[in-house]
Protein backbone atom coordinates (compact mmCIF):
# COMPACT_ATOMS: atom_id res chain seq x y z
CA UNK A 1 0.00 0.00 0.00
CA UNK A 2 2.89 2.34 0.70
CA UNK A 3 4.27 1.76 -2.79
CA UNK A 4 0.87 2.40 -4.35
CA UNK A 5 0.49 5.58 -2.32
CA UNK A 6 3.98 6.77 -3.24
CA UNK A 7 3.30 6.08 -6.90
CA UNK A 8 0.52 8.67 -6.75
CA UNK A 9 2.64 11.28 -4.91
CA UNK A 10 2.14 14.30 -7.16
CA UNK A 11 -1.62 13.81 -6.94
CA UNK A 12 -1.92 11.60 -3.88
CA UNK A 13 -5.45 12.87 -3.23
CA UNK A 14 -6.57 10.99 -6.34
CA UNK A 15 -5.51 7.80 -4.57
CA UNK A 16 -8.14 8.40 -1.88
CA UNK A 17 -10.90 9.22 -4.35
CA UNK A 18 -11.22 5.62 -5.54
CA UNK A 19 -13.27 3.28 -3.31
CA UNK A 20 -11.08 0.32 -4.32
CA UNK A 21 -8.03 2.02 -2.82
CA UNK A 22 -9.90 2.71 0.42
CA UNK A 23 -10.94 -0.93 0.63
CA UNK A 24 -7.38 -2.14 0.03
CA UNK A 25 -6.02 0.32 2.60
CA UNK A 26 -8.51 -0.78 5.25
CA UNK A 27 -7.81 -4.46 4.58
CA UNK A 28 -4.06 -3.88 4.80
CA UNK A 29 -4.23 -1.86 8.03
CA UNK A 30 -6.55 -4.30 9.81
CA UNK A 31 -4.43 -7.24 8.62
CA UNK A 32 -1.38 -5.52 10.08
CA UNK A 33 -3.08 -4.69 13.38
CA UNK A 34 -4.34 -8.21 14.03
CA UNK A 35 -0.76 -9.47 13.96
CA UNK A 36 -0.06 -7.63 17.22
CA UNK A 37 0.44 -10.11 20.08
CA UNK A 38 -2.37 -8.53 22.13
CA UNK A 39 -4.91 -9.03 19.36
CA UNK A 40 -3.58 -12.44 18.35
CA UNK A 41 -4.08 -13.75 21.89
CA UNK A 42 -7.64 -12.39 22.17
CA UNK A 43 -10.91 -13.99 21.15
CA UNK A 44 -11.42 -11.29 18.52
CA UNK A 45 -8.62 -12.75 16.40
CA UNK A 46 -10.91 -15.45 15.04
CA UNK A 47 -13.35 -12.86 13.78
CA UNK A 48 -10.69 -10.50 12.46
CA UNK A 49 -8.97 -13.30 10.53
CA UNK A 50 -11.43 -12.65 7.70
CA UNK A 51 -9.48 -9.52 6.70
CA UNK A 52 -6.30 -11.31 5.53
CA UNK A 53 -8.51 -13.80 3.69
CA UNK A 54 -10.29 -10.92 1.98
CA UNK A 55 -6.91 -9.54 0.88
CA UNK A 56 -6.04 -12.85 -0.79
CA UNK A 57 -9.47 -12.98 -2.38
CA UNK A 58 -8.82 -9.54 -3.90
CA UNK A 59 -5.46 -10.74 -5.25
CA UNK A 60 -7.09 -13.77 -6.84
CA UNK A 61 -9.67 -11.58 -8.55
CA UNK A 62 -6.94 -9.33 -10.00
CA UNK A 63 -4.93 -12.19 -11.54
CA UNK A 64 -6.71 -12.98 -14.85
CA UNK A 65 -6.00 -16.72 -14.85
CA UNK A 66 -7.21 -17.24 -11.28
CA UNK A 67 -10.69 -15.72 -11.57
CA UNK A 68 -12.12 -18.51 -13.79
CA UNK A 69 -10.79 -21.10 -11.32
CA UNK A 70 -12.48 -19.33 -8.45
CA UNK A 71 -15.77 -19.10 -10.33
CA UNK A 72 -15.68 -22.82 -11.23
CA UNK A 73 -14.87 -23.95 -7.70
CA UNK A 74 -17.73 -25.87 -6.17
CA UNK A 75 -18.43 -26.08 -2.46
CA UNK A 76 -17.37 -29.27 -0.74
CA UNK A 77 -20.27 -31.49 0.30
CA UNK A 78 -19.93 -32.33 3.96
CA UNK A 79 -21.63 -35.37 5.47
CA UNK A 80 -24.40 -34.50 7.86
Amino acid sequence: MVIRLLAAVPTYRAFFQRPRNWLDLILAVVSLVIELPVIRASEAYGWLAIFPLARWYRVILVVPRMKPLLVRAEPIDRPT
